[in-house]
């Protein structure tokens, strides 16, 4: 039986919310989306590009890493997950752009399974296994010897437009709910309203 891509959204922001309301950063992510392909939809953001991740990273963390923190507050155990995520031009979707953050876990980056094993029949599980084989390409692994959280910045070793962050999460009772050996790759996304 061939698994899914799931590819759930997690929240939703305007391109003004994603910015703070920076007028100039929302310049910078509407130029660097109008420079995507269909074939290369990462959001190559140059120099200015670490401010943008910053940005989606703070983002990020409000909405998945707050329990975690309420949880670990509370005296409950916690385990802390690298997630990696890149800043991609939409363009399964006609009805407006709409730009998207795709996150996975930095374990189950590095094992994606073959094609043949997954049920790729719809259109947006394609695409997104396609964005997810991509970000796996672009992605290289740090270095593990005598290797800290702390040595690795949110955009350190990453291509433009992408990212990484540490959620913390609350322990799952008998197995690691993040872990390389889960069924399918499950990414996931924070879809962005490109208009301001």
């Amino acid at each position: 039986v061939a698994t899914r891509v799931s590819v759930p959204t997690l929240f939703s922001r305007t391109l003004r919310e994603l910015t703070f309301h920076n007028a100039q950063m929302a310049k910078i992510i509407n130029e660097a989306a109008a420079r995507t392909t269909k074939r290369w939809p990462f959001l190559s953001l140059r120099s200015e590009g670490w401010l943008v991740i910053a940005n989606i990273n703070a983002h990020i963390l409000e909405v998945c890493s707050s329990w975690g923190h309420a949880a670990a507050l509370c005296g409950q155990e916690v385990e802390i997950v690298e997630v990696i995520y890149a800043l991609v031009n939409d363009r399964t979707t006609t009805s407006r752009r709409q730009l998207r953050v795709y996150l996975v876990p930095a374990s189950q980056l590095r094992a994606l399974p073959p094609e043949d094993e997954l049920d790729l029949r719809r259109g947006s599980r394609r695409s997104a296994y396609t964005i997810l084989q991509k970000m796996a390409a672009l992605y290289t692994p740090p270095p593990t010897d005598e290797h800290t959280l702390a040595d690795n910045g949110v955009t350190s070793g990453l291509s433009s437009g992408m990212g990484r962050t540490w959620l913390v999460v609350p322990k799952a009772a008998g197995a690691a709910a993040c872990s390389a050996s889960a069924p399918s790759p499950v990414g996931a996304g924070l879809a962005i309203q490109s208009a301001l």
